[in-house]
């Protein structure tokens, strides 16, 4: 039978999913078309059809909500792992940044400016130091 035989016979307008499961009774059902939608709307089909409907909801919310639980555990294990690796990460990245003294060969030497410093030598200018 077809949906539109269904809602013809019944004067039920239903929905694909309803008539999913209108179709397996009417497999199940020992009898013509006639019969059937004459059966169906006597004893509220759309009843139970719509309980299958519920049930079939209700196992998919609470499966649902078992993922949900185990997706937030594995967040949880996710984020602290993720915290720790960004921290090791961070530790070792400041660690190859450390700033280490340079000296480069042609400049004169750190030792040898706060030694002039100490003296109590006095800060030329740029023009006086071009002069020199």
């Amino acid at each position: 039978m077809m949906i539109q035989e269904f809602e013809k016979l019944t004067g039920i307008e239903v929905n694909m999913k309803e008539y999913g499961i209108i179709e397996q009774m009417y497999y199940d059902f020992d009898g013509d078309k006639q019969a059937f939608c004459k059966k169906f709307v006597k004893e509220n089909g759309m009843i139970r059809v719509l309980r299958e409907i519920a049930e079939g909801l209700e196992g998919t919310l609470l499966s649902t909500e078992a993922d949900l639980k185990a997706l937030e555990k594995n967040y949880e294990t996710y984020s602290r792992d993720m915290i720790s690796t960004v921290e090791k990460l961070k530790a070792q990245l400041e660690k190859e940044q450390e700033w280490k003294p340079y000296e480069y060969k042609e400049n004169a030497k750190q030792a040898d400016y706060e030694r002039l410093a100490q003296a109590g030598a006095r800060e030329l200018t740029d023009a006086e130091a071009i002069e020199i």
